[in-house]
């Protein structure tokens, strides 16, 4: 069965060993000249299977496969020495191109550029690669747009990855879009030139602008106006925070990106209105090539994101696949897509959008089928209705362990949600495209502006009851790796033992059940009789979490920032099932009797353990202990008149100067030093 699928889905093939590629680029370390001049003997082995019969049916198939792995190792090593900043970067006087507009932080500005020429010393040097700069907060900056140059001296540094366990990794998440360092300046230091050059980025998000300005005009509702610009033009400057925490708790967050849901709607729209004109070839080829300039024309207005070009892409592909009137293979033009786009930027493999969009159309054509076949059509309003029912069922269960993987939380009434937007979208996203196509005639926009306005407003209202729903989001579990793979694995073998109804797939099916069972018992298990400490990399901070069962302690000496709690602490205490937590804060001026505490003594895996980041009261005679942490604030040598530490920790809140200093000193006492902020976070487990 598997062999027949790929053998009539072509693009799959092409796919699968690409991906691989592309995963394996991470661990093969090579550079792009050797791994091009391979792909080069590689192709012409493979010309020279093709040409002889007798070698073609042999070889000729998996020299295509070694091709495209090798190709994808290429494209990943390729994309990072092309954007790699040049070695020693430190403050420099920089030429730059500005490539998306300030994002306002709590204490700056930040916006990613690209370098494109560098003063090293006395030498003017060509360059290439993307930073994002941090500067003080000004008016000023907040105007400056994708495409414009800035000329001044900015201080680089390269990112440094997080190592505080199941925390997200900022730098990694950046280097994903080949952005390889960071840079800080001040505002007096650096000229601002508008662009002078023409940029289809920057004119895609003037276009934006001007559009959502019509929309602003002719939406009265001010909420549903903002509304409207981040569903059909994909500008989110004017949405509602509450309206999009709403949407998030409802299961319909996806209406809000403008991805492969809005063009699947005018794909269809298009193919609804120009329906008679597929009886001739001639009224074929004006439908595709109407839908296909609308859908870019969508795709452009709307910022050109990549979700939306990925959409675009896809549906682009189905729209010439209708010109031959010919069945189509959706597989086959799903993987062409992402084919494409891998092709273009290897690292989109790990946007999560990415990877929720292509496993939401995967379940919707494979789950939708197999559905339909086991239920009567009765009428046509009954049929739209199960169909909406379904296509909500299938996306969900395609994407809900991608969710929980990510985001630990799975909205609870998804399917209602769904079925109502989904029902009220194609009315908003058409009424707004529509608004938009009639501004010449301002009487005629304000009275459709008017209608669409109240639906929007009963949609924002509905989705706003279901989240004051109990129970809205099923929240705190989250899955690992291999429990996702087991998920999807149990997915793929339903779809086969429902086609084929054998029972090796029931009975495969089955197994992997109970091996799921299995491991999240023992996981539970672990997880109840879990004793840990885990010293943070947390700036400038003493930081540490000592979980016991399912319940947490936080440790620190100060109150940490939401963003600190948020990416930092508690990515382990979901991941480690943490059900209930509480905060010490360690003070200088702590008392016996306060809520405070000065340190901290206690007994984890046998290990004595004593968290010092202030002073220790003195103590009669020294006791051996396996583990202390000392903070900046530490009197380190009267400790270790009271103790006899196996391992000495210095956390995070010393400079680098200190830490540096002082493990020169305490290794000249023959003592052994872990260093958080060289090393990363210390976890004892």
């Amino acid at each position: 069965m598997l062999y027949r699928f790929l053998q009539s889905n072509p693009g799959i093939r092409l796919i699968l060993p690409l991906i691989l590629g592309i995963l394996l680029g991470n661990y093969v370390s090579i550079q792009s000249s050797y791994l091009l001049l391979l792909l080069g003997c590689v192709f012409l082995l493979n010309f020279i299977f093709i040409k002889l019969p007798s070698l073609k049916s042999r070889g000729s198939g998996k020299l295509i496969f070694l091709f495209l792995v090798i190709l994808g190792i290429f494209l990943v090593h390729h994309s990072e020495e092309s954007y790699a900043p040049p070695k020693n970067l430190k403050t420099h006087y920089i030429k730059a191109i500005i490539l998306d507009g300030a994002k306002e932080s709590k204490f700056n500005l930040s916006f990613p550029i690209r370098v494109f020429m560098l003063e090293n010393g006395d030498e003017i040097q060509s360059t290439n690669f993307k930073s994002i700069v941090y500067l003080p907060k000004d008016s000023v900056v907040r105007s400056w747009n994708y495409g414009d140059t800035i000329i001044g001296e900015l201080n680089f540094s390269l990112l440094h990855d997080n190592s505080n366990p199941y925390a997200f990794n900022y730098a990694n998440f950046l280097q994903r879009r080949q952005i390889y360092c960071t840079a800080r300046g001040k505002f007096e230091n650096i000229k601002w030139n508008p662009i002078v050059r023409f940029s289809i980025y920057r004119f895609a998000r003037e276009v934006q602008e001007h559009l959502s300005g019509i929309l602003e005009k002719y939406i009265p509702d001010v909420e549903a106006s903002g509304f409207l610009q981040a569903m059909t033009l994909g500008n989110k400057s004017e949405l509602n925070t509450e309206v999009q925490s709403n949407f998030s708790t409802s299961g319909v967050i996806h209406v809000l990106a403008v991805s492969g849901l809005h063009v699947g709607i005018l794909f269809l729209l298009i193919n609804i209105v120009l329906r008679p004109l597929r009886g001739s070839k001639r009224g074929r080829i004006f439908l595709v090539c109407t839908g296909v300039t609308t859908i870019w024309a969508f795709a452009f207005v709307s910022g050109l994101s990549v979700s939306v070009i990925r959409a675009a892409t896809m549906f682009s592909m189905m729209q010439f696949a209708l010109l031959s009137l010919r069945p189509y293979r959706i597989y086959n033009t799903i993987a062409i897509s992402a084919f494409l786009l891998l092709l273009y930027n290897p690292f989109y493999i790990y946007e999560v959008g990415f990877q929720l969009s292509y496993f939401a159309v995967l379940a919707i054509v494979t789950f939708m089928p197999l559905w339909e076949k086991k239920i009567q059509r009765k009428n046509r309003w009954f049929d739209k209705f199960r169909q909406l029912i379904f296509v909500s069922l299938a996306a969900q269960l395609g994407v809900a362990p991608l969710i929980l993987y990510y985001f630990h939380q799975l909205p609870t009434y998804f399917l209602l949600g769904n079925l109502i937007v989904l029902t009220l979208a194609p009315f908003m996203l058409g009424g707004s495209l529509l608004v938009i196509l009639l501004s010449a005639l301002p009487w005629l926009a304000g009275f459709f502006g008017q209608i669409v306005s109240w639906f929007t407003e009963i949609c924002l209202w509905i989705v706003s009851s279901i989240a004051k729903l109990p129970y809205a989001t099923w929240i705190d579990y989250s899955l690992d790796f291999y429990q996702l793979f087991i998920i999807y694995s149990i997915l793929l073998l339903s779809i086969f033992y429902s086609i084929k109804k054998k029972g090796f797939y029931f009975f495969l099916m089955l197994g992997m059940v109970l091996t799921l069972i299995s491991y999240t018992s023992i996981r539970s298990f672990q997880e109840v009789n879990q004793e840990i400490l885990v010293v943070h990399q947390v700036n400038n901070s003493s930081c540490y979490s000592l979980l016991k069962g399912q319940n947490a302690i936080l440790y620190s000496s100060k109150n940490l920032t939401d963003n600190t709690m948020e990416f930092v602490v508690k990515p382990l205490w979901d991941a480690r099932g943490i059900k209930s937590s509480s905060k010490v804060l360690l003070s200088k001026k702590a008392t016996e009797e306060s809520s405070r505490t000065k340190y901290k003594h206690f007994l984890i895996k046998r290990k004595h353990i004593v968290l010092c980041p202030f002073q220790l009261p003195s103590l009669e005679k020294a006791f051996d202990i396996d583990i202390i942490v000392f903070g900046k604030y530490s009197e380190w040598e009267s400790a270790l008149r009271n103790y006899n530490p196996r391992l000495i920790i210095l956390d995070s809140s010393f400079s680098n100067r200190q830490s540096q200093k002082l493990i020169k000193e305490l290794s000249a006492l023959s003592y052994s030093v872990y260093d958080v902020n060289s090393k990363g976070a210390f976890v004892l487990d």
